[in-house]
Parts: C-alpha cells; sequence; structure tokens
C-alpha cells in the first residue's frame, strides 16, 4: 500500500438523498484513515446535508473541515480544496458519487507508479437505476473508458485522483467559472505539461432522475462552456451539438448499447440524446446573450 496522505475533496448542494451513500463509501475505504483528511465544501446547502455530513464524519477519526462558498460557483469551490489541502493527491468525490473500498489504494499506487500523470480518472461503472432517465444516461458509460479516447478533457472530474503539486503548478481552477465546466477548463490547462488518463480503479455514480432535472443539467453544462469555448477558441465543435447529429448519435450508442446490455429501452436514447443536448444549446446561447465568458 501508498502510505502517502491523501485530500477527498466533496463539494456538496442539497444532496441529502445520495450523500449518505457517498460518506459510507469513504468510511469503508481500505486505505488508513490517519491518512485521509476530508475537506467538503457546501455551495449553500437548504436541506440536512451538512448536518448529515457533520453527524456522520465526526464518529470517525477522519481529520475533515467544512468550508463554505455560498453560490460563488464549482471554480472558486474546487480552488478552496486545492488552496487547503494538504494531501499529496486530491481525490474529487460529489455528493452523489460512490466509490469502492478499494478505491484510494487503486488511484494512489497508480499515480505513485506514474509520476507524469496529473490526473486519473477511475472507470465508471453502472448502476442500477430504476428511474428512466437515469438508466438511459447510464448507458453512455460503455463509451467513456477508453484511455485513448481523444476527447479525455471532456470527462469531469468527479472520479478523478489530481496531484495536488500538479494543480498549483498551473494556477488551480478558474474561480470566474459560476456554473459547470471549471473541469473542462482545468484539464485543458493541465493537458499542457501533465499527461491526463484513466487508472484501473472504478467508480458509480448517480443520474438525475427526472427529464426537468436532465434538462436542467445539460442546461447548466451548456451555459458553462460558452465560458470555456471563449477561453479556450474553438476547443467545442458547435455543429456536434445540434439536434439531427445528437440524433444520430444517440441511435449509434443504442445500437451498442442495446447489444451490451439487451434492454430494450435502450432504443430511447436518440430521444433521449436529442433531449439534453437541446437544453445543452439553450444554455449555451443563454450564455452567449449574458456575454459569459466574453472578454
Amino acid at each position: 500500500m501508498c502510505n502517502v496522505p491523501v485530500t477527498i475533496g466533496l463539494c456538496v448542494k442539497n444532496c441529502s438523498k445520495t450523500i449518505m451513500e457517498t460518506l459510507k463509501c469513504i468510511i469503508e475505504q481500505d486505505y488508513p484513515s490517519e491518512l485521509i483528511e476530508v475537506i467538503v465544501v457546501d455551495d449553500g446547502s437548504s436541506d440536512d446535508t451538512l448536518p448529515i455530513i457533520i453527524k456522520t464524519l465526526s464518529k470517525f477519526p477522519f481529520n475533515f473541515k467544512v468550508l463554505f462558498t455560498k453560490g460563488k460557483g464549482l471554480g472558486f469551490a474546487r480552488q478552496l480544496i486545492v488552496n487547503s489541502a494538504r494531501g499529496k493527491y486530491i481525490i474529487w468525490v460529489d455528493g452523489d458519487i460512490i466509490l469502492p473500498k478499494n478505491h484510494i489504494t487503486q488511484q494512489v499506487r497508480f499515480m505513485e507508479q506514474n509520476p507524469n500523470v496529473g490526473k486519473a480518472r477511475a472507470k465508471w461503472h453502472i448502476i442500477d437505476e430504476k428511474a428512466l432517465p437515469a438508466k438511459l444516461e447510464s448507458m453512455r458509460l460503455l463509451y467513456l473508458n477508453n484511455p485513448k479516447s481523444k476527447n479525455l478533457h471532456l470527462t469531469g472530474i468527479g472520479g478523478s485522483i489530481c496531484r495536488t503539486e500538479a494543480l498549483r503548478n498551473i494556477g488551480g481552477f478558474d474561480e470566474k467559472i459560476r456554473g459547470a465546466g471549471e473541469d473542462i477548463d482545468l484539464a485543458i490547462r493541465l493537458a499542457n505539461s501533465w499527461k491526463i488518463t484513466i487508472s484501473d480503479a472504478v467508480f458509480y455514480h448517480h443520474f438525475k432522475e427526472t427529464w426537468r432535472e436532465l434538462w436542467q443539467q445539460y442546461y447548466w453544462y451548456g451555459y458553462g462552456m460558452h465560458y470555456v469555448n471563449n477561453k479556450h477558441k474553438h476547443f467545442i465543435k458547435l455543429w456536434k451539438y445540434l439536434p439531427p447529429l445528437t440524433f444520430l448519435n444517440g441511435m449509434k450508442k443504442a445500437i451498442t448499447a442495446f447489444r451490451s446490455k439487451k434492454e430494450i429501452i435502450a432504443l430511447l436514447l436518440p430521444v433521449q440524446y436529442t433531449f439534453k443536448y437541446v437544453a445543452w444549446i439553450v444554455g449555451y446561447l443563454k450564455g452567449h446573450l449574458d456575454g459569459y465568458g466574453h472578454l
């Protein structure tokens, strides 16, 4: 086992339905608890998320602290963790992520064996979701675990381990990013001097259970990516997000998912893909109208 200090960066907001499952998997890690610190950043939760976290973690021998951002966005929240982290590595966890018992051990071992890697995302494994939107969304995971993919920047940071030194060397997260996209921006800059890849560790993630929540999520993604696309010119190929192409992309995914999962609902993926990327386009256009990211 690699006995190096690790920081778990836990960013939360109104996730009382899933946070206990997340906390349970942190508590049950086989990595030495004395080498783990947990930094929680709460972005103004109005439910029981924060009391649950404090009550639960207080019962165990973890070094943990709680910080607050009050609506300043994920870029600011994640940078608070980078600034405060005492670990050699930061493992990024959201309030709806589940880690297997050996997750930290595997991720740390991978980073120790690969000193040129700045960020390594674990492999996304599928949970048996009950709600149709969540079940369809989980099927996209079948295509996101290839280390040779040209789109590793687009995998986000939840379920990833980062070298703290690497994040600080590039200036960390852009605190001006109020919505989504802070992790994509970081990965683009990180890739200029460090390797980004996928490790052999795994993690699980609960997806949005209603069509309304799915729309809001992708609207938020689109809005945030307007900032990123203005900062990193032509990084996003907008034509790929237009409905005819997203429908065709969904058809390809549906065929592969049906062959893999043998579930008839996979054939709804073209509709689901079109729905969520229409939300993405609407969010992107709203970001443009708001001048979000314009110089």
